[in-house]
């Protein structure tokens, strides 16, 4: 008999009549048949034997209370009912369903040779006999089992707390969230590298790849830690260069192009290969990749990613890159904005000293706003950790700098002058240094009108 779907009321709303606080699940997967093993802590809430289970489009295996197989149940399309139930107990489930077959795309699915979960709404029930409600709050523990070939990447909730191989060219992942939340919430993937895959567009794969800036993180929050920002994003850059390093060298080479052409898929390989680039230069064969590409470069984008990935990755080559990169195109200051760019952006603790050198460039004028803010407004916006150096001295060159350009550009002035109005984001020992340039700034007597609005604003805010 075919299900006739009701609609549900808020007025109908009752507490479930059990709560389940943890529930244990084993997947076995298989195209077509794979096999899910629930176990779950189950209490009574209400004077209650029964316990109403949702499921759809399922096959059910066995059903097992306190290691005693249970047949006081009644299975309908829609539902699993278990009678004679005790008050507390660990209720083990085994159900069977067909990814592949599943044309609804909810539970658990294949599609582009990837296993997938769609739970919500009531996506879960598809999965196995559950308290399909966002009332019922369990913390999930998830065992994934495939094929290694095919599926080498298994993902669920949580935090990943051991992983083996199995029998047959098959191994497993363990996941375990220790927070409590409703089965819409759960989400399981079974996959093979993308970064190899023919299907996706490799600007794409780009953009997937690239961790997030930290000024982008900063902005998540209200007041941040720098350091610990910079700390969290570096560790990430290296361990994902560390565990990829296979798979980004093979993506990098393949989509090398000889000839530079301005089209939608050159302009997506180079993208790829400068995201590659900037997690294999923290490898051991990073010197050496960055110096290749840096001299087989026939056009900006690579001698930039080239370049970018020596400076970010303090490589041995940097000083000589820098050095080549300036003898050709000092005459040229356009090219050399991107020059003076490297410098504001240099991670070393040297950056400051390498900055204010950097001034005395041929190239170089703090008249010149292109020239200005490519130097002096990245070391402000763009190089967080040095900028904020807890000694000061990166505030200090900063008003240093606006001050003297209240006289000569105060537009330029009140572009730069936006990093240091946002002091209250960091801690009090950094706020106070800010806070003196600031009113250093706000005490001159010929501060420009456009300075002095900013300054004034943020002082008082």
């Amino acid at each position: 008999m075919a299900h006739t779907p009701q609609a549900k009321y808020r007025k109908d709303y009752q507490s479930p009549s059990h709560t389940i606080s943890q529930i244990d699940l084993t997947f076995d997967l298989y195209d077509s048949a794979s096999i899910i093993t629930a176990v779950s802590s189950v209490k009574q809430e209400r004077d209650s034997s029964t316990l109403v289970l949702d499921g759809e489009g399922l096959k059910l295996v066995s059903v097992v209370v306190e290691g005693n197989e249970w047949t006081q149940y009644e299975l309908s399309e829609t539902q699993l009912i278990l009678n004679a139930l005790p008050k507390d107990f660990t209720l083990t489930i085994v159900t069977e369903v067909n990814p592949e077959g599943n044309s609804a795309l909810e539970g658990l699915y294949k599609s582009g040779g990837a296993f997938c979960t769609q739970c919500e709404a009531e996506g879960f029930r598809r999965i196995t006999y559950y308290m399909d409600r966002p009332d019922v709050l369990a913390k999930f523990t998830t065992t994934v089992i495939a094929d290694k070939a095919e599926n080498p990447f298994l993902l669920s909730n949580g935090n990943r707390v051991d992983q083996g191989e199995a029998e047959n060219g098959r191994h497993w992942v363990k996941w375990q969230d220790p927070h409590p939340k409703p089965a819409y919430l759960f989400a399981l993937d079974a996959f093979r590298g993308v970064l190899l895959s023919d299907s996706l567009e490799p600007a794409f794969i780009a953009e997937m790849l690239s961790l997030p800036s930290h000024n982008e993180v900063s902005g998540w929050y209200d007041r941040v830690d720098i350091d610990a920002v910079a700390s969290v994003l570096n560790a990430m850059k290296v361990t994902l260069a560390k565990e990829l390093e296979d798979e980004l060298s093979a993506v990098y080479h393949s989509h090398a192009l000889t000839e530079y052409t301005i089209d939608h898929d050159s302009i997506g390989k180079r993208t790829l290969r400068k995201v590659c680039l900037s997690y294999l230069a923290h490898t051991e064969q990073g010197n050496d990749l960055v110096v290749t590409m840096y001299q087989q470069a026939n056009n900006m984008t690579d001698t930039m990613a080239a370049m970018g990935a020596a400076n970010s990755a303090q490589l041995a080559c940097r000083e000589t890159l820098m050095a080549d990169y300036s003898d050709k195109w000092k005459r040229d200051g356009l090219v050399m904005d991107k020059w003076f760019a490297l410098q504001g952006t240099n991670p070393s603790a040297s950056a400051l000293d390498v900055i204010k050198a950097s001034m005395s460039h041929q190239a170089f004028s703090l008249k010149n706003p292109n020239r200005t803010r490519n130097l002096v407004g990245s070391f402000l916006n763009m190089n967080p950790v040095q900028f904020h150096d807890k000694s000061g001295q990166g505030y200090a060159f900063a008003g240093e700098i606006l001050r003297e350009l209240n006289s000569s550009n105060p537009q330029v002035a009140s572009r730069l002058i936006d990093p240091l109005l946002k002091f209250r984001k960091y801690d009090d020992e950094r706020q106070a240094l800010i806070i003196k340039e600031l009113e250093t700034l706000k005490n001159m007597d010929n501060l420009a009108k456009d300075l002095f609005e900013k300054v004034n604003k943020a002082l008082e805010a």
